[in-house]
């Protein structure tokens, strides 16, 4: 018999899953981690400290954010277009607006009289649950700011914010994946007078686009208490508990929340490891890595693609430990589809380097390069596993290219000589060879075992 423990959060950041000390190891910012304790003991202070360093990272890549300019009582609105509040803009069905991430400006306006505001002591703003991010102004005066979708935004307006007359609420809303925007029902946004009277906020409000998620040079912080996107918390929740149970193996199926810093994802990889290897008593612990599958456009020309390069981290951890496995999934995903279907293909390939790296038992392994040689003719890529290595579907292996020392790459024709992959030489210079390097690359290059070449890239010796 064998048992299985689940732990899961779908959409989680590898940090998610570390022990502080590991984050320490993998350099995760000194800054978030002392949000994080802060967090233990005084909420506020911590909430207070990571709304401020969202407010100075938006003020650097959102025209819109630079002294809340489209914050301000005055601002001539006239010229933005409207949407019904509450909503999901990806749902609202304004052309444009459905996979927009990024920034995303709202303002309405509501009159009130003297009688109204009364002494103008415990007037309330609620407004739902806003996904993902949001800071508030009324009439160019921030009231408040919440950085997790889950919770209900009620903020408390101090006296002489409100006048009587006509007043101005601005919305900000940072939006990093999945639908952005108020997610309540319309009877949650509402503006609480002195007394309880409510005035109802849903209805038609003025929206415009800030900078979209692709432009921005930088993620925003990440909120360290904020699942699945935080620090820790799985860790917390699911795997410090398990200290002292004894584990064949892991098997790791992750990464897609990290693609947007696949730069640092080996060494969190290696952090992540070691640290849990040390948490269940076994440093030789057996770890079977999932590589991500394809997903995302497809392009024409070669491109530095995020999925592709944490691909290659994973692949790069996997390859420095013999009790580490690689279990190849590129042909396997969905170009539209974060979460594709053949998952017990996927399942039986992790089972395979299970038996291999855990138990000993002799299995196929996917073709991983070795080295990339010059020869007469091009680049000769000598491979490991590559018994019966044959083109399914074409002439000749597609998804090559070779890069030069700058880093430009063009796509190469390349041609299966036994065991190994030639490069034709185009006559250019090139120092590297990449292949696979997409989100969703075409793939037709398999071995004999059925798994595919593995995506990688690999300096020319």
């Amino acid at each position: 018999p064998l048992g299985l423990i689940h732990a899961a959060w779908g959409g989680s950041t590898i940090e998610d899953w570390m022990s502080p000390a590991a984050l320490r190891t993998a350099g995760a910012s000194p800054e978030q981690l002392s949000w994080l304790d802060r967090y233990a003991t005084d909420p506020a202070a911590a909430l207070a400290a990571a709304v401020d360093a969202t407010d100075r990272w938006a003020e650097q890549v959102d025209p819109g954010s630079a002294a809340a300019a489209w914050a301000a009582p005055g601002l001539d609105d006239s010229g933005w277009e409207q949407i019904a509040v509450p909503g999901q803009w990806e749902r609202s069905g304004v052309e444009g607006l459905g996979g927009y991430d990024g920034i995303m400006w709202f303002r309405t306006r509501i009159a009130l009289t003297a009688a109204d505001l009364g002494d103008g002591k415990g007037v309330m703003l609620q407004l739902g649950r806003i996904d993902e991010r949001d800071r508030v102004w009324i009439n160019g005066v921030p009231v408040g700011a919440q950085l997790v979708a889950a919770e209900a935004r009620s903020y408390r307006i101090p006296a002489g914010v409100l006048r009587a007359g006509d007043n101005s609420i601005a919305v900000r809303v940072i939006d990093e994946m999945g639908g952005g925007g108020f997610s309540s029902p319309a009877d949650a946004l509402a503006l609480v007078l002195p007394g309880g009277t409510r005035k109802p906020l849903a209805g038609s409000w003025r929206y415009r686009r800030g900078t979209a998620d692709s432009a921005w040079k930088a993620a925003p912080p990440a909120i360290p208490w904020s699942m699945p996107r935080g620090l820790t918390m799985a860790w917390n929740g699911m795997i410090a508990p398990l200290a002292g149970t004894g584990l064949r193996g892991i098997a790791w199926y992750q990464g897609e929340s990290n693609s947007s810093r696949a730069a640092a994802y080996a060494g969190a990889l290696r952090a992540w490891r070691t640290s849990w290897r040390a948490h269940f008593a076994d440093p030789a612990l057996p770890v079977v890595v999932v590589q991500l599958p394809g997903y995302g456009p497809r392009s024409i020309r070669p491109v530095d693609a995020p999925w592709a390069q944490l691909r290659e981290a994973q692949r790069i951890v996997a390859n420095e430990d013999a009790r580490t496995g690689l279990a190849v999934a590129i042909d396997l995903g969905v170009v539209t589809d974060i979460h594709p279907a053949h998952k017990d293909v996927v399942g039986e390939r992790m089972g395979q380097e299970a038996l291999r790296v855990a138990y000993g038992i002799a299995r196929p392994a996917a073709p991983q390069p070795l080295k990339a040689s010059r020869t007469g003719d091009g680049i000769a890529i000598t491979l490991r596993s590559a018994e019966g290595l044959a083109v399914s579907g074409a002439l000749e292996p597609v998804g090559f290219e070779l890069c030069d020392a700058a880093g430009a790459c063009r796509f190469a024709r390349a041609t299966v000589r036994g065991q190994s992959v030639l490069v034709l030489d185009d006559g250019r210079p090139a120092s590297e060879v990449r292949y696979a390097w997409q989100g969703s690359p075409a793939i037709n290059l398999y071995a004999q075992s059925g798994l595919p070449l593995v995506p990688f890239r690999i300096a020319i010796d």
